[in-house]
């Protein structure tokens, strides 16, 4: 399976006409709709796929993954430069990039993103060319008992965001969940808090809340705070693009740590870049216990962004292995996967050399470059932060509300971003944390549909849940988790 004539085979095609040229626009492509606010790499993807069926399967994956890899990463621009994460997976960043933005260093906080990004990516990569087969076979081992067991261990992550304002933090988690529960039930398609409304059956959509939750939201209080006039302060300060080498060296360790652990979280499906980046986020911010963790520590950049990019190439693993997509990302490559008359599995590393490893070699690559296309790309972003606030915020309300419309067509998605934009406002004018809220909504279809699924097979004897080694390995990491975060308090007070 693995032996030099498969890599070679892969550089060959990666590296010649015209596999370099796909890459490269795939990559610039995806870089640019992740930094716009509400333009996910998902949305890229689902506009690219039907311009690939003209191509053969190898040209027109290696576009795609470099628009997956490109469009993960853009959203850290927006997120240190505008405090509006371009993705949903760059919330995190948001947590330290803007105050290093705040403080005249928006450069250096664009180049860590990017250079997280390209570390969690790398790893991701490695994991996929080395690790594929063993990880995804440990991911299809778990069935729903271990998939719900996951989900509250996520919820863990929750309450450790929020160790600052705890009871804040629980009440947001409690409103993310209820909102959660909108929609049609996922086992037996009864309608749940609907009101009547057609729009809410499918339930609300978390892009276009996150939209409204994050953008909508800064443009509201930048017009409390009458700061059109301010924009003379964050031009002065914007300084270099380029960061020391001893900055380079402190958080290299912490891009490979969280760019494992974002890579495990990938290979499990529907975890997601969102849940990877949190989970890197405050693992960082658990191990180092650095009093400015949170208020502009270069690390906390680089752990979210590595956490989301290793979460891409664990994604893929499932993927091409078993067929089971990560997340929804690779739910659309699986697509296009077929759509091209190839059948994900074993099978493929073995029947299909020509397919594989050039989309192998061709992520590594998407991932360099990245790197070197988004920092020439950052200028730009410095660009627009240095223009007036009178000009820049009607451009993001305006980009906010084209892309919650984006997603699915719908008006009812832009109602839902301004409706969530009041709220975010009103939020941060009073201190409660927005990333209980955005986790909460992520975890809790996953929590609710695996539980049941698991009750259904089980007859409803939730005590068997417990004759399983995985399972009771994940509730041991939930004890854990709860009593590093007992620890952690009593040590900080």
């Amino acid at each position: 399976m693995y032996s030099i004539e498969n890599l070679f085979l892969g550089l060959s095609t990666v590296f010649s006409y015209p596999g370099i040229v796909y890459v490269t626009v795939g990559v610039l492509g995806g870089l640019i709709v992740g930094a716009l606010p509400g333009f996910t790499s998902t949305m890229g993807i689902a506009v690219l796929l039907p311009l690939t069926f003209g191509l053969d399967a190898v040209n027109g994956f290696l576009a795609l993954i470099g628009i997956y890899v490109g469009g993960i990463a853009g959203g850290s621009i927006p997120a240190v430069a505008l405090n509006i994460p371009g993705t949903p997976a760059s919330a995190a960043t948001t947590f330290d990039g803007y105050h290093l933005t705040k403080n005249g260093r928006a450069g250096e906080a664009i180049t860590l993103g990017l250079l997280g990004s390209t570390i969690g990516g790398l790893v991701g990569g490695l994991l996929l060319l080395f690790l594929a087969p063993q990880i995804a076979r440990i991911a299809l081992r778990f069935g729903p008992p271990e998939y719900f067991a996951m989900g509250i261990l996520g919820l863990t992550i929750v309450v450790s965001i929020s160790s600052d304002h705890l009871l804040k933090g629980v009440i947001v988690a409690v409103v993310g969940l209820i909102i959660s529960f909108i929609g049609m039930d996922p086992v037996t398609s009864v309608n749940r808090f609907t009101f009547g409304n057609v729009n809410l059956r499918a339930g609300i959509s978390y892009v276009p809340l996150l939209i409204g939750l994050f953008g909508i939201s800064e443009v509201f209080i930048a017009l409390e705070n009458n700061s059109s006039n301010q924009q003379g302060r964050i031009k002065q300060e914007i300084g270099r693009l380029f960061i020391k080498l001893k900055d380079i060296k402190k958080v290299v360790f912490t891009g490979i740590k969280s760019g494992l652990l974002g890579a495990g979280i990938g290979s499990l499906p529907g975890a997601g870049a969102d849940i990877a980046s949190f989970a890197a986020y405050e693992v960082s911010k658990r191990t180092i216990s650095d009093e400015f963790f949170g208020e502009g520590d270069i690390r906390g950049i680089v752990a979210s962004e590595a956490g989301n990019n290793g979460n891409c190439g664990g994604a893929l693993i499932p993927m091409l292995t078993f067929g089971i997509p990560g997340d929804a990302q690779s739910a659309l490559l699986l697509a296009a996967l077929m759509m091209h008359g190839l059948s994900p599995g074993p099978a493929l590393f073995t029947d299909e050399p020509q397919f594989i490893w050039p989309l192998i070699i061709g992520f590594l690559f998407a991932t360099i470059l990245k790197f070197v296309i988004g920092l020439s790309l950052s200028k730009y972003i410095v660009t627009i932060i240095n223009q007036p606030k009178y000009l820049l915020y009607p451009s993001v309300t305006v980009l906010s509300i084209i892309g919650a419309f984006a997603i699915q067509n719908r008006f009812f998605d832009i109602l839902i971003a301004i409706i969530f934009g009041l709220t975010g406002y009103f939020m941060k004018k009073y201190n409660y944390p927005l990333a209980p809220l955005v986790l909460a909504l992520i975890l809790a279809p996953m929590i609710e549909s695996e539980l049941r699924r698991a009750l259904i097979i089980s007859g409803g004897d939730f005590l068997t849940f417990f004759t399983r080694p995985l399972f009771l390995g994940i509730v041991a990491l939930i004890i854990l988790s709860f009593s590093s975060l007992l620890w952690l308090q009593k040590k900080t007070n």
